[in-house]
């Protein structure tokens, strides 16, 4: 049975009140009593502070409650630690501490996904190899890196690496995540990779209409692969997020709504929400680029699904897209993604490779990365960036 459940209500009120004692607490330690205080009361009252979008419930599974799969627990020390540097960053302009990383461990996929953004990568030989990866992660973790995305490709098309690879940090206080297709995932492979460590999964699935993702995936088992792994891994107890590539017909608020109510039904707890990008295929039609109307509307319709007590019950949306628009982009700031050729980069939609893992120092690389200018922002992240607020 899921071991995972909503808290919201008292309860979440209750989270909230210990998260802002430890808060102040660690503040007061951190910049002394008096100074703490003009901190905090700075960053409270910063439009890009965490907590104006912290949603009106979380996610629990064993003694961890989450906000957001991209950080860390929010009642453990390392989502504290992550607070205190986030005041730096935002009240003093500082560098910000890197939280997470994506790693492509693998070049093979079975699908052909239209809107993928390594599709080019993908091949039928291995470049990384295990050792490669695991060094690269001890190396990630010195850096206090403490979510590590394991991804692909296909992650599940490298089974035996994949779980040699998480029995390595199997004792570690590292959290890991699995992004998959849902390609072959069932109950008893997820048991074994809970059992290594495994935090959460998350699952790509950007329509509840099974002709359509089995067309855009180009196999007729992707919609059964992914609904069926997401209900595994909710039965299995871990975290589950569905990794969505919003077309236009999601933004439409019944069609929304419909699409939440779906992934609930299926045993989500978050749904990302990503806008189409332009990588490697011209998309049109129901993939074409957001406009600031678009954008505008899924505002409207996530602020909705986080706010309001008629979705208490049903998975939490995020668009990365609009949390950027306030903060700027965070490619090489919070996180950093490594390609299936071994390729550093900000994110996933920036061209440019600040070093390879089979040829350079990953901890010079980090360093190069975080003092990027603004230029290497993607074409999404400029056009919220140069826009008026949405």
């Amino acid at each position: 049975m899921s071991e995972t459940k909503f808290i919201y209500g008292f309860n979440k009120k209750l989270t909230d009140l210990q998260i802002a004692v430890r808060l102040y607490l660690k503040a007061i330690s951190r910049f002394g009593f008096f100074k703490a205080f003009r901190e905090l009361n700075k960053y409270f009252k910063d439009s890009r502070c965490l907590f104006n979008t912290t949603p009106n419930r979380y996610v629990k599974a064993g003694r961890e409650i989450i906000a957001v799969p991209d950080m860390p627990p929010v009642n453990s020390k390392d989502f504290i630690g992550y607070v205190l540097k986030d005041i730096e960053w935002i009240n003093h302009n500082k560098q910000p501490q890197l939280v997470f990383a994506i790693i492509c461990i693998t070049s093979k996929c079975p699908f052909k996904c239209r809107y993928c953004y390594n599709s080019d990568l993908h091949t039928q030989e291995e470049r990384l190899s295990p050792e490669i990866i695991i060094s690269t992660i001890e190396s990630l973790i010195q850096k206090g890196i403490r979510s590590i995305y394991l991804s692909g490709g296909e992650p599940m098309m490298r089974w035996n690496d994949l779980t040699k690879i998480l029995q390595k940090f199997s004792k570690s206080k590292t959290r890991f995540w699995l992004l998959s297709t849902g390609y072959q995932l069932g109950r008893e492979k997820l048991a074994v990779l809970k059992d290594l460590g495994l935090k959460g999964v998350m699952i790509s699935l950007d329509s509840i209409n099974a002709e359509h993702i089995n067309s855009v995936k180009g196999t007729p088992k992707a919609f059964s692969y992914a609904t069926d792994a997401i209900k595994a891994a909710n039965e299995t107890g871990l975290f589950v997020a569905i990794d969505s590539v919003f077309g236009k017909t999601l933004l439409q608020e019944k069609e929304f709504k419909e699409y939440v109510d779906f992934a609930g039904e299926q045993g989500a707890h978050f749904i990302n929400c990503y806008s189409p990008r332009q990588m490697h295929h011209v998309l049109n039609d129901e993939y074409g680029s957001f406009n600031l109307t678009d954008f505008s509307q899924l505002e409207s319709l996530t602020t909705k699904n986080q706010k309001s007590s008629d979705y208490k019950n049903l998975p939490i949306t995020y668009s990365p897209d609009l949390w950027e628009a306030k903060r700027g982009c965070v490619g090489g700031r919070l996180f950093i993604y490594i390609d299936p050729a071994g390729n550093v980069k900000p994110c996933p939609f920036i061209g440019k490779s600040f070093g390879n893992i089979t040829e350079d120092d990953i901890s010079q690389i980090l360093d190069n990365i975080q003092n990027i200018k603004n230029e290497n922002v993607c074409v999404t992240n400029k056009l919220l960036k140069d826009s008026v607020k949405i």
